[in-house]
């Protein structure tokens, strides 16, 4: 815009310099017959036009009002987002963990759904709630009965996080640590619930490399006169996570799900028992364009169950397809696979006879509202 009043402002300067240099340099001839017929009042209109400022000669426009620019209104301190989960399983497992021979294949269905509501203030304190909606059609869900058919609330996790305590641009990590309750269903075993405290620990080492340390430490709240043998009383869930951009295309994540607990009371005389369980999860991904990928999880459970005398292994392949549209929405297709299974005192896997010839169906889903 200054440019333009500019080039305006010279052209009626170059406009009033050429009349004034034909004003003040006439020809003989002109300047004979100007003299012989100027009157005075030819005169007197010709010193009034000359007192006209050359900024304002008839070929200067109007002026052009220049905008100032206006400062950009500060940021909201507010934040709410929300975003919904749900998984959809279709299981061949008969209800009898030792039958050789299944009926009804992939009669056993079940679903969780997961609507999660945050509210972050100044980038810093977060608040968050995610109630869990889960269904089955007529099978007993672990610790989470519902009526058949139905979908109803079984839990919710509230959480207070306080984020950026440390950044990695300052401090070289990340850290953010909050409390959080889990609310139970009254129908639920534990439906007293627990506290817990959360603490998460990021490093970026480079462009293809990155780290998570997960770390919760769970505390009963049940009354103690109502806890018994069966009943923990603290759990340590650590998760190490790791994540490897192999190349544009391939990316691998390890992460390490274990469990320590201490139980509210021991199965032998005066001895307080920790059991430990253990899940690694080993994913790795094809991203074929911006928006389908495929890849493969190798899931590997060891339990040591009740007193160290029995354990529990599972191992788990699971191929899978997943379609993403935007970022934080995604339909991803899976088919899990029961490869092996041991459920004695050794410590070597056991073929898990027929089971693993069929698969699970698993769908996972998931929406970002806003």
């Amino acid at each position: 815009m200054r440019a333009l009043l500019s080039l305006t402002l010279l052209l009626g300067l170059a406009v009033n310099a050429n009349v004034s240099a034909q004003t003040q340099n006439p020809t003989k001839k002109q300047a004979k017959k100007q003299t012989s017929k100027e009157t005075p009042k030819a005169k007197e209109k010709e010193e009034k036009k000359e007192d006209i400022p050359a900024t304002q000669s008839a070929s200067t426009t109007a002026p052009v009002e220049v905008k100032k620019d206006v400062p950009a209104a500060p940021a909201s301190p507010h934040k709410f987002t929300a975003n919904v989960y749900a998984e959809y399983y279709a299981e061949p497992r008969a209800e009898d963990p030792n039958a050789t021979v299944q009926s009804n294949y992939y009669g056993k269905q079940r679903g969780l759904f997961i609507p999660t509501a945050a509210y972050t203030y100044n980038k810093e304190w977060a608040l968050s709630l995610a109630p869990e909606f889960r269904y089955n059609n007529g099978h007993q869900n672990g610790n989470y009965p519902t009526s058949p058919g139905r979908v109803e609330y079984a839990r919710a996790l509230i959480a207070l996080m306080r984020k950026g305590i440390l950044n990695e641009k300052d401090h070289g990590v990340g850290f953010e640590a909050g409390v959080v309750r889990r609310i139970f269903n009254k129908s639920v075993v534990y439906n007293y619930g627990n506290y817990r405290l959360r603490t998460i620990f990021t490093k970026t080492f480079n462009d293809k490399f990155n780290a998570k340390l997960f770390n919760e430490v769970l505390y009963t709240a049940k009354p103690k006169n109502k806890r018994t043998s069966a009943d923990w009383l603290i759990i340590d869930n650590i998760r190490p996570t790791v994540n490897w951009q192999i190349t544009e295309k391939l990316s691998f994540m390890a992460e390490y799900d274990i469990n320590v607990t201490k139980q509210e009371k021991a199965h032998v005389a005066n001895q307080r028992h920790i059991n430990w369980t253990s899940e690694n999860y080993n994913v790795l991904t094809y991203q074929i364009n911006d928006a389908y990928s495929v890849g493969t999880t190798f899931k590997y459970n060891y339990n040591v169950l009740k007193d160290g005398n029995a354990i529990n292994q599972n191992l788990e392949i699971s191929p899978n397809v997943a379609y993403t549209w935007s970022p934080g929405n995604m339909v991803q297709f899976e088919l899990a696979f029961d490869y092996n299974e041991a459920h004695d005192n050794k410590s070597g896997l056991a073929p898990r006879r027929n089971f693993h010839q069929y698969p699970n169906f698993v769908l996972y889903f998931m929406q970002t509202l806003f």
